[in-house]
């Protein structure tokens, strides 16, 4: 834990060369919150998650991103929330990235499943790349020009809320949320990407097999899995199939950003100990107009927190089994 944890830290402080993915993000293969708000508290637990994400890109050009998110669920709110922290470089224009977010998510109780619906307000600041404006502000400057984005340091912020909905069921989870970004300068700026002001994302996911009457019936479940993303540069859709057993998660996507020309392939690798879960995903999108590979990976670690009804009267007393 230790040296993943300074792993994560020596790239996010140094790695210089990279290019941010798009503002619109990407889409998560372990934390179910970061692709719908609606996801926070979901089942009536709470948890901790770590996700990193990282792509090749050519010419030892990198993405990645960092998120930490917290949700609980709440009785007397009768929904969850969820806190999120966001770090990410884009080394290409020599600009970091930092946000923090939060989630209210209550849920409505029908004869046929639960209804949530997530409000999730984000805010996230840009600047310069710490390391790079560091080496500016040390180096003499006269005979030089100062690296990109320029000499300023604050880049600019951007607001981002989002709302989500979550059907859920014994059977089927299925959902969608749509995102808006409101950008605000803070300096003079060059060659800025421009922000996707709406992005809509749309998933599903049916189970096959391994629950009758919501209890597991059967040492293992597979779950088919349809994520559709639509915004104004990309009409991204990712098919795939996990298999979970009780200790073991496995499984295969194949994905396809068909504006971009962007197909791929992916694997996910899951282990659990108790309420301790360690996913790892790897994959690679293959760039059509520039016949070139992307590989990329996932590495995820989430703790979770089973949800537990305290007796008023006798608060301490066990509770009760319901296997």
């Amino acid at each position: 834990m230790k040296a993943y944890i300074t792993v994560l830290v020596v790239i996010l402080l140094f790695e210089i060369k990279g290019i941010a993915q798009t503002e619109s993000g990407y889409l998560p293969y372990s934390t179910s919150l970061l692709l719908n708000p609606a996801f926070a508290g979901h089942q009536k637990k709470s948890g901790f998650a770590s996700t990193y994400f990282l792509e090749a890109e050519t010419n030892n050009i990198l993405n990645h991103e960092l998120y930490l998110t917290y949700d609980k669920w709440s009785e007397r709110l009768n929904g969850g929330t969820a806190l999120y922290f966001y770090h990410g470089l884009g080394g290409k224009l020599n600009t970091n990235h930092t946000g923090i977010g939060y989630t209210y998510a209550p849920q409505f109780g029908f004869k046929a499943g639960a209804l949530t619906v997530a409000l999730n307000l984000n805010y996230s600041f840009y600047t310069k790349q710490w390391l790079v404006f560091l080496v500016d502000e040390i180096v003499d400057k006269r005979n030089a020009p100062y690296e990109p984005p320029g000499i300023h340091f604050m880049r600019y912020n951007m607001f981002i809320p989002r709302v989500g909905f979550l059907w859920s069921t014994t059977k089927l989870v299925t959902g969608i949320s749509t995102t808006y970004r409101n950008r605000h300068h803070l300096g003079q700026m060059k060659n800025l990407y421009d922000p996707e002001p709406f992005q809509l994302i749309f998933h599903i996911s049916p189970m096959l097999s391994g629950n009758q009457n919501g209890l597991l019936s059967k040492p293992y479940r597979s779950i088919p899995e349809l994520i559709t993303m639509v915004s104004r540069q990309k009409f991204f859709t990712r098919l795939g199939i996990r298999l979970e057993r009780i200790n073991n998660i496995l499984a295969l996507y194949l994905q396809n950003d068909f504006k971009n020309e962007l197909p791929g392939v992916a694997g996910l690798y899951g282990v659990k100990f108790k309420s301790l879960n360690f996913n790892f995903t790897v994959g690679t999108t293959y760039a059509i107009k520039e016949k070139s590979l992307s590989p990329f990976g996932e590495i995820n670690l989430s703790l979770i927190i089973p949800h537990k009804v305290l007796k008023k009267a006798n608060p301490w007393a066990p509770t009760k089994k319901i296997f």
